[in-house]
């Protein structure tokens, strides 16, 4: 058992399995990237708890991964078309709905591992054409994801870097025109335990940092919250046996903390 952020899965990066997002979506419902941090709230399962959304984007984008490769259904009165790659999977899709604006063509493309390195969404004329990019490490994490959206203005794209045990390191994201671009950085223990974690948002005025401190057992013992607008700490006492004997926080942003043990 030990102590933990983000709801016990900062240090699980390995991209899950989320509803699939609609394959003509052009982005799925990612977490806004410069929420403010909000105040612990009591009862949580795990508190203090980083605002990163880098967990959740990982799953996004494993996500229209598996969504763009799925088969569509076949319209009424219409037609779906499917080529395979060597691989078995989708390298060009057909999609006609007689009398609808919803026609559409989709091509893919795969590295030698079979992971999609690129795919392209033509719709007939409903300006919704955009392509995707995708790259991996060695381990088959994703490492970097574009998206390029004809004439909307809402190109964006994610890098994700990794340490030795594949957990994510460094995070950015980048989108045209919207002021809304970030940074995140993260370090870990020798247990896999996170130690410290920066959010760096330009121009918003949202930047934070928190640094965790843990005993033996892997139980938080410390934690601090430093933001433009407000700073916080968490202290917590252990006994040898795992039980909480005593916590005190300190600052708006602390009040109320539950930190309990995370499964």
């Amino acid at each position: 058992a030990h102590t933990c952020a983000s709801a016990c899965g900062t240090d699980e990066v390995k991209p899950g399995d989320p509803s699939d997002p609609k394959p003509n979506d052009p982005k799925p419902n990612d977490p806004k990237p410069n929420d403010p941090k909000p105040a612990a709230a009591p009862g949580d399962p795990c508190v203090p708890v980083s605002t990163s959304g880098i967990v959740p984007r990982v799953g996004a984008v494993a996500a229209r991964i598996a969504a763009h490769q799925t088969t569509p259904p076949t319209p009424a009165n219409g037609s779906v078309n499917v080529s395979k790659a060597s691989n078995g999977k989708p390298s060009y899709i057909t999609y006609d709905a007689p009398g609808t604006a919803n026609d559409y063509t989709e091509s893919f493309s795969y590295d030698s591992a079979g992971r999609l390195t690129y795919f392209s969404h033509n719709a007939d004329g409903s300006g919704n054409d955009y392509t995707e990019s995708y790259s991996y490490n060695s381990a088959g994490f994703i490492t970097y994801f574009s998206h390029n959206h004809d004439g909307t203005g809402s190109d964006w794209t994610e890098s994700f870097s990794y340490n030795s045990a594949n957990q994510i390191t460094y995070f950015s994201y980048n989108i045209d025109g919207t002021g809304s671009d970030y940074t995140e950085s993260f370090s870990y223990d020798s247990d896999g335990l996170i130690t410290y974690f920066s959010h760096n948002a330009d121009g918003s005025g949202s930047d934070w940092t928190e640094s965790f401190s843990y005993n033996s057992a892997g139980l938080m013992t410390y934690w601090s919250y430093n933001g433009d607008a407000d700073d916080g700490t968490v202290s917590v006492s252990w006994s040898s046996s795992g039980q909480q004997t005593s916590i005190s926080s300190n600052g708006p942003v602390a009040t109320g903390a539950v930190v309990k043990a995370c499964k």
